[in-house]
């Protein structure tokens, strides 16, 4: 007996493959090209040999070449996408939803960048203020641009004359008083030879007198 379709209960099979149909629109055609499954939501998902395309289904799991698998999606919005709660917003590029990573290899969020960044600013506030109260001078720090301000030292110009000078850095008071003390050692240096002051001893004769260049 040669037949073109055969039709038991829901099920139609012809030459054109098998269609199984429980009349309330939920569907599965089976044909040489690949398997369709259609259900009463107008949901659909096509198997064929060269992959897998599904239609408005939610909570899809797949697996492709090289063990790519995309579990748990839930969104019928296909430009922002929703996978275990994470959203990947199509218009913004933005993703949402990514949890506090507590491991190595896993990706932290926002909240945790702020985080690090407070504890950060926080450090370098407070090595701020230190070293601008360790510097003294006046000194103060600046948080908003991280720069220390207003650092100034008065100190003797070195001329004995009781004229001043204002320095702004270390360096340069450090050399303004390096300067001062080597001029005082070897003043002092001169005194004790002898070479200079009201005492004085005459280094060929070895004669000494007192007052003797006043």
């Amino acid at each position: 007996i040669a037949v073109d379709s055969v039709t038991t209960g829901n099920t139609v099979t012809n030459s054109d493959g098998v269609k199984v149909d429980d009349g309330a629109g939920n569907a599965t055609t089976i044909t040489t090209a690949g398997t369709s499954v259609v259900d009463d939501n107008n949901n659909s998902a096509d198997y064929t040999a060269a992959g897998s395309t599904i239609t408005n289904g939610n909570n899809v799991t797949t697996v492709g070449a090289g063990n790519i698998s995309v579990s748990g999606v839930d969104n019928t919005d296909p430009s922002n996408p929703v996978t275990n709660n994470i959203v990947l917003d199509g218009t913004t590029g933005q993703i949402s939803g990514v949890a506090d990573a507590t491991a190595a290899d896993q990706a932290i969020n926002k909240g945790q960048l702020d985080a690090i960044a407070s504890a950060g600013d926080a450090k370098t506030d407070a090595l701020g203020n230190s070293t601008a109260s360790n510097l003294g001078g006046g000194a103060n720090y600046d948080a908003a641009t991280g720069t220390i301000n207003d650092l100034s030292y008065k100190l003797d110009d070195g001329t004995n004359t009781g004229t001043n000078i204002t320095v702004n850095n270390v360096g340069s008071a450090l050399e303004n008083l390096d300067g001062r003390t080597t001029t005082n050692t070897d003043d002092i240096a001169d005194i004790n030879a002898g070479r200079t002051g009201i005492v004085r001893q005459d280094a060929g004769t070895g004669a000494i007198t007192v007052g003797a260049q006043t």
